[in-house]
Order: C-alpha cells, then structure tokens, then sequence
C-alpha cells in the first residue's frame, strides 16, 4: 500500500475533476501488477491523494517504478531556507582566582563579535514534516563528502527544532517551520543547504505519505480471523435459535440460509475479475475488480446479521401460526410467508436503496463493502423464503395423510 499525494499545479493533474482523476490515476499506476485504486478526501480539499495496492511486495521496485510513471505530477516536498542569521554564542564565565579580593573587578563579558560564527536558517515546508526526520536527511548530507565535503560527527554540528508550540511536548510532531542552526562556515552550509534541498525533493519517503508491505504471514493472520468470525457468527446464532424456537432444525435452517448468501456474495466478488475486464459492462455497473481486504470482511459480517433478520421473523410468525402443533406444512409456510411478506419486501428494499447510494455516491474506499452488501442483501432476502423455509418443511413436515385426521361428527347422545 502505497500512499502518493498529486501536484495540482502540474499540467496532467490540473483541471480534472475527482472521476478523471481516479481514472488517471488508475491508468498510470497499471504498470504495477494487481494493481487498485482508492481516494482520500482529508479535511474537504480538493481530492489530490490516492491510496495504490498492489500485489508487488518489494518496496524499493514499487516506489521507484510509481516516481518513473507520474514523474513531475507527483507532489513532492519543498523546502525553502531563509538567509543566514549570526548567532552569538554564549562565551565561557572566567572564574575569579582563589587568592583575588572578594571585591576584585569581574571580567569584562566578550563582545558578540569575538564569539563563535554560528549561524541560524528559517527553513518552510510546503507539506508538513516531522523534525525528526529533517534531522535523519541534513546528517545523512553532511556525511556525504560531496557538497561541501564530509563533516565528522554531523549529528553534533547542527540543531533542527520546530517553531510549533505542540512540538514541546510532541517533539515528533508535523510542523511547516523550523529553524536550522549550526556553526559550520557559511560557504560549507550554503552548499549542504542546497544539497538538502534536493534530497528532501527526492526522498521516497518524504514523496509518499504512507508506505505500507503486507506480507503472507500478516495476509495468514488476517485470512484465519475472518473465517473465525464468520463461522463463530453462524455457531451463535444456530444457538440462539435453537434456544430461542426449542429446536435445532431452525437454527440449521437459518444458518444454511447465512451460507448460501455469503457464498453468493463471494461469488460475485470473485466475478468481478472477469467483468471488470469488459469495457462497457464494467463502466457501466461501476464494477472493479475487487479484492477481498478488511472492509469487505465486516460487509460479510453485516450481511450475515442482516439475513437471519428476516428469516427470524419469518420463524417467529410461522410458530405464532402452528401453535402448540409440531406439525409443519406447505400451508403453514405459505400463510407465514404472505403475513410477513410486506414488511419484508419493505425492509429488504429500503436497507438495499440505501447501499445502492453508498456503492454510487460513497467513494472508492466504500466500493467493495458497498457492492458485497448490494449482492448479499438481494441474495439474503430471497434465501429466507426459497432455502430455510423449504428446509424446516423438509426435516419438520409431515405427511398430511399420516397426520391423525379428526373426525367432524358430533357423538351421538345417549338414551334415557
């Protein structure tokens, strides 16, 4: 995961409105392998930064073919140094000898002109950066022998500090202002200065915001827990039907119901791959080719709860209607399903319209959760009518002509 930040004022960035530039974004990233696009907005500015993923797990490569591909449209940090500011050193207090008269004269304090040539530079940046991390490159330029030469011991020959008040009590804290001081010849710092103007426009880890490597193990973990969740979520709730309607048949019922709309809702993430690829079809229906991270995880989640909704209040009326009876028949089923159809239908399409504006209007970060719910809520609706009734009838049904047929006529009365 890789985090890039967009110039605005170059020429293939400015003027394109936030659909053309995903779009271009997505286009230029391509070069890497599996490769998806999500936008950020921070802080309601002008949409400029995207998150790019990509299956390439070396670091190094990602970066430098991202810098060849965007080149000049990439944001980078500009750092811009004040003149040279003289600092006058505090010169040492000389010490009265032991043998001298208490009231003997005190040295004469030193002139500013006879202490040390230090010197301070107001340094701004146009992205906000740490100190910490402006301290990291200045040391890495003075030990450079080009520039200026090499400076023996360059974490003790300057000071970095922001001009932020938080930075006093945070001093890692991101500032657009610092002050640079150092008592090193001014010619040498004017050359290391421009030196470390060039490293810090250059610098993969100034030029992109976030960068982040999955490897398989995390991947492992992260696969494990979802599973573990998913299937923890089916045991408690076959539980607490089991409890709730004093049958394990329900909870069975409704649990195979939850499995079938998962599945169905994976199917058509899985789909995505190909349709994507169609040019007309995938713009259409505003389908990419989804992968299956974090936020689709809890889409699962959410759908498995939306489901048994239903198909609990299609149980609780299908009880309500048979009574003490423990015979259940298509008739039973039908009169609980029509009694409840409406609010179901008004439910299912009210929850569904909702998700159909997020996956349209929510974003790129919303697209896979959203489009995991526009499936699995059709998916979940129609699975509580046509798979976990269907199963109750067939393991809790019972043939009517099996079932003891009560006899209409009255008993006769008694003689005498």
């Amino acid at each position: 995961l890789v985090t890039i930040r967009l110039n605005e004022k170059d020429a293939a960035v400015a003027g394109k409105s936030v659909d053309q530039r995903s779009a271009w974004v997505r286009s230029t990233a391509s070069v890497l392998p599996d490769v998806t696009i999500e936008t950020l907005n921070v802080g309601g500015e002008e949409v400029s930064r995207f998150n790019i993923r990509t299956s390439d797990e070396d670091q190094a490569r990602v970066q430098g073919e991202i810098s060849k591909a965007f080149g000049t449209a990439l944001s980078r940090v500009e750092l811009a140094v004040g003149p040279r500011q003289a600092v006058a050193a505090d010169a040492p207090r000389a010490e009265p000898a032991k043998d001298a008269p208490k009231d003997a004269a005190k040295p004469a304090t030193p002139a500013p002109a006879a202490a040390s040539a230090a010197g301070k530079y107001d340094l701004t940046v146009n992205i906000k950066q740490s100190a910490g991390r402006l301290v990291d490159l200045f040391a890495r330029v003075l030990a450079d022998d080009k520039s200026g030469g090499k400076v023996e011991s360059p974490e003790q020959a300057f000071t970095i500090k922001s001009l932020d008040s938080a930075a006093l009590t945070q001093p890692d804290v991101p500032s657009d202002k610092f002050v640079l001081q150092s008592s090193l010849p001014e010619a040498q710092m004017t050359a290391k200065i421009e030196a470390l103007k060039s490293v810090v426009a250059n610098d993969p880890a100034l030029m992109f915001e976030r960068v982040s490597n999955f490897g398989g193990t995390v991947a492992g973990e992260t696969q494990t827990l979802a599973i573990m969740a998913t299937v923890s979520s089916w045991l408690i709730i076959a539980a607490y039907l089991w409890l709730r309607f004093k049958s394990w048949s329900y909870g069975l019922a409704a649990v195979l119901a939850l499995v079938h709309d998962v599945l169905v809702a994976l199917g058509a993430v899985a789909l995505t791959y190909w349709v994507a690829q169609i040019p007309v079809v995938g713009s259409l229906l505003m389908i990419e080719q989804f992968k299956i991270d974090l936020p689709m995880i809890a889409a699962f989640l959410t759908l498995i709860g939306f489901s048994v909704n239903d198909t609990i209040v299609i149980f609780d009326r299908l009880r309500e209607i048979k009574g003490k009876s423990d015979v259940i028949n298509e008739k039973i089923v039908n009169d609980a399903l029509n009694q409840t159809l409406s609010r179901t239908i008004l439910t299912s399409l009210t929850a569904w319209s909702v998700v159909v504006i997020i996956y349209i209007f929510g974003g790129e970060g919303l697209h896979g959760f959203s489009f995991t719910l526009v499936v699995g809520f059709l998916s979940g609706t129609y699975s509580t009518i046509y798979i976990a009734t269907p199963v109750l009838i067939s393991w809790l049904g019972r043939d009517r002509s099996s079932a003891p047929v009560k006899s209409s006529a009255k008993p006769a009365m008694a003689k005498g």
